[in-house]
């Protein structure tokens, strides 16, 4: 199923790896010594990325901070440079730390397939400089979606009706709490739901919110692996592919009634 969608809600995909890195102590900085191991690395990816494009590089923490397991320290942008690249670049950003990498996109991607090489590419690097490091112990990888429906999409649907008519999600208030209520209908804030998967999970978040200060239902989608991956290019983007081709088929499945509107 590879169904594309030309007013899609899509707002962001997040293709994140994490890793373990050892701390001083559970939920502390990182000791000297590994963090002084990590630094070479982070001005190594800023460079050979910079190569591939991504020539717009900012340290999220001056060098002499401590670092942490976990937190992003550089952040690389897609400079076109004036070249016909496409467009969809020019909204990619990298970020790696001790511990995590990740791939952002925002719009005008609208799809894994345009999204999907850019990943590639910063994986690529990251296995580069970073292979010795991360070694045999395996990563987790993590895709995340998320989406915002606005406007003639949710057709002045509450969250609660969007829920059960698009998403075929029934909510019901029991009647100890309907009892209590007055005239107004209970409104419903969030919910989240918990897919287990065979290789993992899907956490689905759905709740109202802002798409640049308009009124939007966002969904949130994420696929985790319960098991690390080996550290190696082939690995990762299989892994990837697999969380994608999850979110996808859900993706679809529930917004079928309102695929008229999206098209």
């Amino acid at each position: 199923m590879n169904e594309k969608f030309s007013n899609s809600p899509l707002v962001e995909i997040i293709a994140e790896i994490r890793w373990d890195v050892p701390a001083a102590s559970q939920h502390s900085m990182l000791s000297d010594d590994t963090a002084n191991s990590y630094r070479p690395i982070f001005d190594l990816f800023s460079k050979k990325i910079a190569v591939k494009g991504y020539r717009n590089s900012e340290r999220l923490y001056p060098k002499e901070f401590p670092l942490f397991p976990g937190e992003p320290v550089v952040r690389c942008r897609y400079d076109s440079d004036g070249s016909t690249e496409s467009h969809e670049l020019q909204s990619t950003l990298m970020q790696l730390g001790a511990g995590v990498f990740t791939v952002n996109g925002v719009q005008p991607y609208s799809s894994w397939d345009e999204f999907g090489p850019a990943v590639a590419t910063g994986v690529g690097v990251l296995e580069e400089v970073a292979g010795s490091h991360i070694g045999d112990n395996g990563v987790r990888p993590i895709l995340r979606y998320i989406d915002a429906f606005e406007g003639d999409l949710i057709g002045g649907r509450s969250l609660k009706e969007f829920l059960s008519e698009v998403f075929g999600v029934i909510v019901a208030i029991p009647d100890a709490l309907g009892s209590k209520a007055k005239d107004e209908e209970t409104s419903l804030g969030s919910i989240a739901l918990n897919v287990p998967l065979s290789f993992g999970n899907l956490s689905i978040k759905i709740g109202e919110g802002f798409a640049e200060d308009r009124p939007a239902i966002i969904c949130d989608m994420t696929v985790t692996y319960k098991s690390k991956v080996r550290f190696s290019h082939s690995e990762i983007m299989t892994a990837f592919n697999g969380a994608r081709d999850v979110i996808h088929t859900v993706f679809v499945g529930m917004t079928s009634p309102i695929h008229d509107r999206m098209r």
